[in-house]
């Protein structure tokens, strides 16, 4: 009775498991093709720059792009697509947690000098709170005084931040 209780709930998911793989297959060549802006079965680093731009990236992680071009040829084929996408723990087309602190950080550096200004971290936490950054957040924020963020402080800075927020505050 046991057996055929199990055999039974493996019909019934065996349909529902293939219409997922089903429905994340179409997903997966949907999305190929959105970034296959030329047509021409693969991807150029260029085409998903403009794919990054248009879902409000403004730069590719460099992580990313190596990760996924693993024969080096300049373009991501739909067989280093897959594996890729496969490769990630997360759902398809999240990026990781350090992929998307950089290319916050490389959109947050408007004028693209490879650190962040005072100016670029005001403009970008004014746009994005609505509120003024306060000189103690930059203070903690750039931790050797030179006036600019470099990508480890941001980083730094980033992770402390999301720490400080996952740490259980003592209730009265």
């Amino acid at each position: 009775q046991q057996q055929q209780q199990q055999q039974q709930q493996q019909q019934q998911t065996s349909p529902l498991s293939q219409q997922q793989q089903q429905k994340q297959l179409e997903e997966l060549v949907a999305a190929f093709k959105e970034m296959d802006s030329n047509n021409d079965e693969k991807i150029s680093k260029s085409e998903l720059l403009e794919f990054f731009k248009s879902v409000g990236v403004d730069d590719l992680p460099d992580a990313l792009w190596e990760r996924s071009d693993v024969d080096q040829d300049g373009f991501i084929s739909w067989t280093e697509f897959v594996d890729a996408q496969q490769q990630q723990s997360q759902p398809t087309n999240q990026l990781s947690q350090r992929e998307r602190e950089e290319a916050a950080f490389h959109s947050i550096d408007a004028d693209k000098d490879g650190k962040v200004s005072k100016s670029e971290l005001g403009d970008f936490f004014k746009s994005s709170t609505g509120e003024e950054m306060t000189d103690e957040f930059w203070d903690e924020s750039d931790l050797d005084n030179d006036g600019f963020l470099s990508w480890e402080e941001f980083a730094s800075d980033v992770n402390s931040k999301e720490e400080q927020k996952q740490e259980p505050r003592d209730e009265l």
